[in-house]
C-alpha cells in the first residue's frame, strides 16, 4: 500500500452510484495500459471502496453487489481502475501534454508543405510558430 499523501482518486459512476478508491497514479496508469504483475494492494492506499473518498463515506455492500456483482475488494478495485476515471498528477498531465505537442509537431512536419518552395516546414519553425500563438494541447484529443 502507498501513503495517502501520494494517492489520487479513481472514480467510477454506474447505476446512478459513485464508487471511489485511493490509488497510486503511476501504478494505476500502468494497470490501465496493460502492465502485468501489478498487485492491487500495491496500487491502492486503502482497502476500502468509498462513495466519497474525501469524506471517508464507505460504499454499502448492497451497492457493490448491485453494480459489480461482488464485494471482494480486489475485483471491485480492478474494475474501478480499468473502467473509471483517474485524476492525473501535475507531472503526468505535463508529460502527456508534451507528448501530444511533439506528436502534433511531427504530424505537421510530415504532412505540411511550404507553398513557396514545395519543401516541408522545418520542425523548429513549427515549434516557434506554436509558441508564438500560444497553443494549448489537450492530452486526450487525437492529433
Amino acid at each position: 500500500m502507498i501513503p495517502l499523501d501520494n494517492a489520487v482518486t479513481a472514480r467510477l459512476e454506474s447505476h446512478g452510484l459513485r464508487f471511489e478508491i485511493l490509488v497510486d497514479p503511476e501504478l494505476a496508469d500502468k494497470m490501465r495500459h496493460g502492465a502485468e504483475g501489478i498487485d492491487i494492494e500495491d496500487a491502492v492506499a486503502a482497502l476500502n471502496v468509498y462513495e466519497n473518498a474525501s469524506h471517508g463515506d464507505k460504499s454499502p455492500d448492497e451497492d457493490l453487489l448491485k453494480v459489480f456483482k461482488s464485494t471482494v475488494f480486489e475485483e471491485v478495485a480492478k474494475q474501478i481502475i480499468l473502467k473509471g476515471e483517474i485524476h492525473l498528477t501535475t507531472d503526468q498531465r505535463r508529460r502527456l501534454t508534451e507528448e501530444k505537442r511533439n506528436r502534433v509537431i511531427t504530424y505537421i512536419a510530415r504532412n505540411a508543405v511550404n507553398p513557396q518552395n514545395g519543401l516541408p516546414h522545418p520542425v523548429t519553425r513549427i515549434e516557434l510558430a506554436l509558441e508564438q500563438v500560444r497553443v494549448n494541447f489537450d492530452p486526450f484529443k487525437s492529433v
